[in-house]
């Protein structure tokens, strides 16, 4: 559906009786490019790094989604997912871990920076007990990871601040490259020559890397022993890989709407558990998002229509998307398979077909629109036209390759009932519902 020469204006009549109308009013905007709407997508992923509470990634920051959340790889190809949506639109990620985690990083006192050695639990890493006053402060990595950091930390007895000069490595410890620099204290209200606040835990806590336990009767008048080499990291492990418990953590954030607000929510799991979450998220707390959601791989066309049946879901809120597609890892060299939930996150995000009359986010009659781009090397099944009938007929939008055009969608059925066709059967008129609604909302 293509609507580019409408513009909806929300009009009060009567504010005293608290009446309104919603006019809508014909005019040519053929020549305009409108800016993009309703864009700012949310995944819960796997990683080998990364915070449980979400991070908002603004588009295009991908060196910034890789130094979060690690490279792609065979074993988490999800942080793939999000760099494709990521290149394209805002994100929020969480990425949750399984409660085995630990966080690695030094203890930094009188004598000089030590190692953990064991690590420590995200929890116990709040509850810190120092033995001395001569302990300054616990420095650890953000979040749960394989030990990728180092430092070298030096002491200014005269201003009382400490320099943290950190190091990264991204080839398993073979060469570490320079990350960041901190001026901090351990004490509370300390400021530097400019009256900025440089107290170590206020100074981290927004920070992509680092994070601080001072201690709160550190005395730094017993001065520092400089680090004269890098001191590495040691007790971080991700843990266990993570079940649907861990990730409806993340998905919990995002009852918040004021909070974690998102337009296009992707589940990147394929597991049952999400799909109710999902229904719950859309029913209950962002309803007027949208939520896409991948079949299982491994799943022929038969199959997914009976592991979609199954979710028993019947909702205008989502949509599910079938077929794996295998992709070129640019980061190793390596290949794996990817739900390519979101490069389809991307054809919903742009809304063109809704709001700038260009190609829609599926394949039209004329072949037009759908296209996921490059990248794909193939696809997992290559469905025939009967199969991609009964795929939309039972509310499933299938990936096909096409010769000349390359991988694409070929429907855009949503999550209602595929018993009952209405307008809210299909993607473009619910998301325009969804969209006209919510202006109602704000502007009313």
């Amino acid at each position: 559906m293509c609507i580019r020469d409408r513009n909806y204006d929300m009009a009060q009549l009567n504010p005293a009786a608290g009446s309104w109308r919603l006019e809508i009013r014909e005019l040519d905007k053929s020549s305009t490019v409108q800016g993009e709407a309703g864009n700012v997508g949310a995944m819960v992923i796997e990683a080998s790094r990364g915070p449980l509470k979400p991070v908002k990634i603004y588009k295009g920051q991908e060196e910034r989604i890789l130094n979060i959340f690690g490279k792609p790889s065979p074993t988490y190809p999800e942080v793939w997912e999000a760099i494709q949506y990521n290149y394209q639109a805002d994100i929020w990620i969480s990425a949750p871990y399984y409660n085995d985690a630990k966080l690695g990083g030094v203890l930094v006192s009188a004598s000089g920076t030590t190692q953990l050695g064991g690590g420590i639990t995200p929890s116990d890493l709040s509850n810190y007990s120092f033995n001395s006053v001569d302990e300054y402060f616990v420095l650890t990595s953000k979040s749960p990871c394989s030990d990728w950091l180092g430092v070298i930390i030096t002491f200014n007895s005269t201003s009382e601040l400490f320099t943290i000069t950190l190091y990264g490595t991204n080839d398993d410890g073979i060469t570490y490259e320079k990350v960041n620099t901190y001026i901090v204290s351990p004490v509370q209200g300390k400021t530097d020559g400019f009256g900025k606040n440089v107290y170590i835990e206020d100074v981290l806590e927004d920070d992509d890397y680092l994070a601080a336990v001072a201690n709160s009767d550190a005395d730094v008048s017993e001065g520092f022993v400089d680090d004269i080499s890098r001191v590495d990291f040691s007790g971080g492990t991700r843990g266990s890989s993570i079940t649907s418990s861990e990730r409806n953590t993340g998905w919990d954030y995002f009852k918040s709407a004021s909070l974690y607000p998102a337009d296009i929510f992707m589940d990147t799991s394929t597991e049952s558990a999400i799909v109710t979450t999902f229904n719950t998220l859309r029913n209950t707390y962002q309803k007027y998002s949208f939520y896409i959601i991948p079949l299982p791989k491994s799943e022929d066309a038969s199959t997914a229509i009976t592991t979609k049946d199954a979710y028993g879901i019947n909702n205008a809120g989502l949509a599910f998307y079938w077929n794996h597609g295998k992709v070129n890892n640019s980061y190793n060299g390596s290949n794996f398979w990817s739900s390519l939930i979101g490069k389809i996150g991307v054809k919903l995000a742009q809304m063109v077909d809704i709001y700038n009359g260009g190609a829609p986010a599926w394949v039209d009659e004329n072949n037009h629109g759908g296209q996921l781009g490059p990248g794909i090397i193939e696809l997992e099944y290559d469905p025939t036209e009967s199969e991609l009938e009964t795929l939309d007929e039972n509310g499933i939008n299938a990936l096909k390759f096409y010769p000349g055009y390359g991988v694409m969608i070929t429907s855009h059925r949503t999550g209602q009932s595929p018993n009952t066709l209405s307008d809210n059967s299909w993607v473009a008129h619910r998301r325009l519902f969804d969209y006209i609604i919510s202006l109602s909302l704000i502007h009313i």
